[in-house]
């Protein structure tokens, strides 16, 4: 069994935990650490996953903002789901997309979120217009 003194959840459950219907017993964590080399570990144990934020701008930002947390923060939801919205398409795998598009629509109507202050700073420009349109669309 994988432990981290500090891991933040993030995800599936984490979007369950924060009110959306779209339900997942999947348990994602977050965590900064120096001990492993993959960017992704999968405990086999628990099943859990970690997404290591070492080495990576934009998930060592998310870290930093809520390493006080036990679960994220809807803004912080808000970037990661907008990150991987992009990665999804990026990755032509057009299911996980769409569920990233169903958190993000949540997050700004339950939340009444507005920006993507992190994910932002670490999209390109056209990856950024992609966002900003379906944010507009929310609207």
């Amino acid at each position: 069994m994988v432990k981290y003194i500090t891991k933040i959840l993030i995800g599936d459950k984490a979007m369950s935990i924060l009110g959306t219907t779209r339900l997942s017993e999947s348990s994602c964590y977050l965590v900064l650490e120096g001990n492993f080399i993959e960017d992704i570990l999968r405990d086999e144990q628990t099943g859990s996953i970690y997404v290591n934020a070492l080495g990576n701008a934009f998930y060592e930002e998310i870290y930093r903002s809520e390493k006080n947390n036990l679960i994220a923060s809807p803004q912080a939801m808000l970037n990661l789901r907008a990150y991987d919205y992009i990665q999804y398409l990026n990755g032509k795998e057009f299911e996980k997309a769409a569920q990233a598009d169903y958190d993000i629509r949540f997050l700004i109507i339950r939340y009444k979120l507005q920006d993507i202050n992190i994910a932002k700073k670490h999209l390109s420009k056209l990856q950024l217009q992609e966002i900003e349109n379906l944010l507009k669309s929310i609207k």
